[in-house]
């Protein structure tokens, strides 16, 4: 089982950033310790959760030209990080993808996977889970 920790570093000039790194036998403690050495501008670094995967391995991207959204909590949308879709999904999977492409977006948001719609809406997703094998089977049961 591969953890993975999502966290966001803030500058001096208020300019925050998504980054994500997979924690190979480290505590969280460590990582961060490890966070600030990477990221000398940082002021803060807040960590926006952790996850575990065995099968699948997320790819953490930063896009800062997607802008998700929350109604209920726009201050929470900034936290949420966008990922790649792991490589080895099922074929059937692949096909639901295929089909929503461009449609869609995969966020690690509030310690849960989100599939968004082309609205980025985090608050009405089109699905929400714990696990990417879950998501795996989400999208293989669609038609």
């Amino acid at each position: 089982m591969s953890k993975f920790v999502f966290y966001q570093t803030i500058s001096s000039e208020g300019n925050r950033t998504n980054h994500g790194m997979l924690l190979e036998g480290r505590a969280i403690q460590e990582a961060l310790e490890r966070i600030y050495t990477r990221h000398e501008e940082a002021m803060s670094v807040a960590v926006l959760g952790t996850a575990e995967c065995d099968r699948l391995i997320p790819v953490v991207v930063e896009r800062s030209s997607n802008k998700p959204s929350d109604t209920d909590s726009p201050e929470s949308a900034a936290m949420a990080i966008e990922l790649d879709y792991p490589a080895n999904l099922s074929e059937k999977a692949m096909a639901t993808l295929k089909a929503l492409e461009g449609a869609e977006a995969l966020y690690y948001y509030m310690e849960h996977f989100v599939i968004t719609d082309e609205g980025l809406d985090l608050d009405h997703p089109r699905w929400e889970g714990d696990t990417l094998e879950a998501m795996e089977k989400w999208l293989e049961e669609q038609k």
